[in-house]
């Protein structure tokens, strides 16, 4: 099985653009609680403090930065790309439900040292800037060797198979 490899750095221009819409997903937000065991309730509906500058539970900027980072990997500039730095910054709360459209662009291209300045900025459908970010990523290098890794035959948390002497 081959992996589809991202673009490498003579393929990326400043300027470039890519955009992608999201909805925020309530199953989303339960997945990422329950990975990451973070309670903070202003995320959870059960848990939601009621004093809370809010009026509903918000989305955890951790999984919004994982929507953005998943681009990055899955698209621009693809699969082989490492991000270095990563900086957000979120300007109003965004709830479960939302829908937020990603905008892309590559603002910076350094050829020598592999690397490239991806903005981010998200709008809701209202077209309200809700969230800037700025990415840091060192595009795919074809010098890389890219090789197929087998699936574990244990799941992390599970418990391996008993070994059987004959």
């Amino acid at each position: 099985m081959t992996t589809r490899l991202g673009r490498t750095i003579s393929e990326l221009h400043e300027g470039d653009t890519m955009s992608v819409t999201e909805v925020i997903d309530q199953r989303d937000i339960l997945i990422y609680l329950g990975l990451t065991n973070d309670m903070n309730p202003v995320y959870t509906p059960e848990r939601f403090i009621d004093k809370s500058e809010f009026n509903e539970p918000i989305v955890p900027p951790v999984l919004l930065m994982g929507y953005i980072t998943s681009t990055v990997s899955r698209h621009f500039p693809g699969p082989g790309s490492i991000i270095t730095d990563f900086s957000i910054s979120i300007f109003k709360p965004i709830y479960s439900g939302d829908t937020l459209t990603f905008h892309y662009q590559i603002d910076r291209v350094n050829e020598r040292r592999n690397s490239i300045r991806i903005r981010v900025v998200g709008h809701n459908l209202k077209d309200e800037v809700m969230l800037d970010a700025n990415i840091d990523v060192d595009p795919y290098n074809s010098d890389m060797k890219m090789v197929d890794v087998p699936a574990p035959s244990v799941v992390p948390g599970d418990t391996p198979p008993a070994k059987v002497k004959r």
